[in-house]
């Protein structure tokens, strides 16, 4: 089968077994992830990098005053990368979540294969199980996984970009890491630093070494670095374009407006977000410092509080006991082992010691958190550090148990099975909980029922925009919206930029509908002799079709014309139900089963479902009551209190009302009529 095959039946077994035995949980209502699938649904439409969900702030900037909105929140990688799951199935979002959940399985496969080949190409066998007990224990990887963070592709394009320079420490990087690199930032600009970080290290590393041979003291910056570099310049220069274009700077999001002053005691938690004001770090950083130290300090605390749920104490146990059996038996210290070659006087071998990449990941890791102090204290930016530590403990704690199997003269299969055992042992008791992301899954599984209501009241909702209070209805309901201001003077002045338009025919009519339910009227169906046209019963009598029939007339329209004149040509389609041999200008439009037939042959006649968001305001329905009487009501604007559907207005006995009855009896009929 071959190492490669191996590995993938191997990753395969770990994969499914996930998906057995950690069902994936609801994802929160406020997840990022949902941003980044309605800009992969725009782009399969062809509409470009647009999003549905825009923040209060972006309305600052003259050029995100609309909706959808032009992504500036968020890189362009993620929504590419998502474009796989949603292409399958753009109009099924329900379906495309759980599309989204098995790309996540992939990218952990990915992960535990690209660990264990690597492994095995050092005949480091043992390092093996322990590096998928790590995979496995992480609760912070699991919630990665359940709620589609970006940070674990990243966390596999940065293991794969920190195993090609672990193989060959001291060397340049190629073209390949490059293309690795550059495909990093575009998914993650913030982490651009992290593989010229590495790069420059392992040059520095060959300084060290050429300076103790006393040889001629090569660059920092050589043609493979720049060829590199340029390679992930090259991968993000059309985002950069595109932002000049659209703003004006290549580098600009609106987090750079933002992010810094987020959750200080001037801007408490989003509230940044939810306002006008844009905070550009240069700024805040000369007029305000102060709130942004305390906050660093904050997050520097936070951080090292908390690095404890990100990689389980027990690897750092693991570690130093197999470091310590490793080291008796001699370690080669050596960052750069060397030997001549005519291309170079030096040439570079894989490394063997465990200790100087150890020292570069310690280092990135710290330098990740001082970035992250100042900006925002969550450990999902970590987690992308996550498979690269974890395979630098599982290595060293595999290193050990070799020496001690050796040492004692133990089998492979007895040793294979201690090392699991004692890793699994060690991990479980040792895990510390991730109390607020827990609580986040509760709430997350709490609130998964009532997303459908969400998400058909932001349907049924007819403001421009309309705001929201969750990320997930707008990717549901296919509608963009605006995350709540939660403040009048806010929602004013974003609504203000949104060209109303002049109210439709639907409008109107239901304004008009809505007037009647200002008149006391009593139910009376008694037959009277009207004028014609323009007839009607007294102002205080009327049934239901009175409702509609006067609705109709205060927008210039005069059913009792245009029905009468359509039964004097088409008498014979009309229902016979009253034994009438002609017709009868008082009494015929004030009958739903006539008014059913003139709407129908209008061509107003639309499919009876029972899906609430197919009915809109304006549009005319009719049901049976009990005892076969036929009724007949307008759909309003309003929404019913739990958020499911329109209210009705209409007159069932107690005088024009709105209510809410759209589903309360068996609907006979759905119009949508303009004259």
């Amino acid at each position: 089968m071959g190492k490669i095959g191996g590995g993938l039946l191997v990753a395969l077994v770990f994969v499914l077994l996930w998906s057995v035995v950690k069902p994936p949980t609801p994802h929160m209502e406020t997840s990022d992830l949902y941003t980044h699938l309605s800009v992969a649904r725009h782009l399969i439409q062809g509409d470009g990098f647009v999003t549905d969900i825009a923040y209060p702030l972006s309305f600052a900037f003259d050029f995100a005053r609309e909706l959808p909105q032009p992504l500036i929140h968020r890189g362009p990688g993620y929504p590419l990368l998502l474009t796989t799951v949603v292409a399958p199935s753009p109009e099924d979002p329900a379906q495309v979540i759980k599309n989204v959940h098995r790309l996540q399985l992939l990218f952990l496969g990915s992960i535990a294969v690209v660990g264990m080949l690597s492994f095995w190409s050092r005949k480091n066998v043992l390092a093996t199980g322990i590096w998928l007990v790590f995979l496995w224990m992480s609760p912070l990887l699991r919630f990665g996984i359940d709620w589609a963070f970006v940070e674990l592709p990243a966390g596999l394009l940065l293991l794969l970009i920190w195993l090609r320079r672990r193989n060959v420490v001291c060397s340049s990087p190629r073209w390949i890491d490059g293309l690795l690199a550059g495909l990093l930032v575009v998914l993650r600009l913030d982490l651009f630093w992290i593989p010229l970080l590495w790069w420059l290290w392992g040059r520095m590393e060959l300084r060290v070494v050429a300076r103790r041979e006393e040889k001629t003291l090569p660059s920092l910056f050589n043609r493979q670095i720049l060829l590199a570099l340029g390679l992930m310049v090259l991968l993000n220069f059309p985002w950069a374009v595109r932002n000049i274009q659209l703003t004006g700077d290549p580098f600009f999001s609106l987090q750079s407006q933002a992010e810094l002053v987020k959750d200080t005691r001037t801007w408490p938690g989003y509230s940044v977000y939810q306002n006008l004001e844009p905070q550009p770090m240069i700024d805040v950083l000369s007029n305000d410092p102060v709130p942004v130290a305390r906050k660093f300090v904050r997050g520097l605390k936070f951080y090292f509080r908390n690095l404890g749920r990100l990689f389980p104490w027990a690897g750092s146990i693991l570690m130093a006991l197999a470091l310590t059996v490793y080291m008796r038996g001699g370690i080669n210290k050596s960052p750069c082992p060397l030997r001549p070659n005519a291309e170079y006087p030096m040439t570079i071998i894989p490394d063997d010691s465990p200790l100087g990449p150890l020292v570069v990941a310690a280092m990135t890791l710290i330098l990740m958190i001082v970035q992250y102090s100042f900006f925002d204290h969550s450990l999902r930016h970590l987690l992308v550090l996550f498979p690269l530590i974890g395979w630098e403990l599982a290595n060293i704690a595999g290193l050990g148990f070799a020496s001690i199997s050796k040492k004692w003269n133990l089998k492979a299969g007895m040793m294979m099975i201690s090392t699991l055992l004692v890793s699994w042992v060690l991990i479980h008791f040792t895990l510390q909980p991730v109390p607020g992301w827990e609580f986040a899954a509760e709430q997350a599984t709490k609130q998964a029922p009532s997303l459908e209501k969400k998400t058909l009241a932001l349907k049924l909702n007819a403001g421009q925009p309309a705001f929201v209070k969750t990320s997930a209805a707008p990717w549901f309901a296919h509608k963009a919206a605006v995350w709540d201001p939660e403040n009048e003077t806010t929602r004013q002045s974003i609504s203000s930029h949104f060209n109303q338009p002049e109210a439709t025919f639907a409008d109107s009519l239901v304004s008009a509908a809505e007037e009647r339910t200002q008149h006391s009227v009593v139910y009376d169906g008694a037959y009277q002799s009207l004028d014609y046209p323009g007839g009607d019963v007294a102002d205080n009598r009327g049934v239901c079709t009175d409702v509609i029939i006067r609705s109709y007339r205060a927008l210039g329209i005069d059913l009792q014309k245009l029905v009468h004149e359509d039964m004097v040509a088409h008498f014979s389609a009309y229902p016979n139900l009253w034994n009438m041999i002609r017709p009868d200008s008082n009494i015929d439009h004030r009958r739903v089963p006539n008014l059913q037939m003139f709407f129908q042959r209008e061509g107003a006649e639309l499919e009876v479902t029972n899906r609430a968001a197919d009915y809109l305001p304006g549009d005319l329905v009719t049901w049976m009551l009990p005892g076969n009487l036929p009724h007949i009501g307008i759909v309003g604007r309003r929404i019913s209190e739990d958020g499911q559907r329109h209210l009705v207005i209409h007159n069932v006995g107690r005088g024009p009302r709105q209510e809410d009855f759209l589903f309360e009896y068996d609907i006979t009929g759905h119009y949508r009529w303009v004259n």
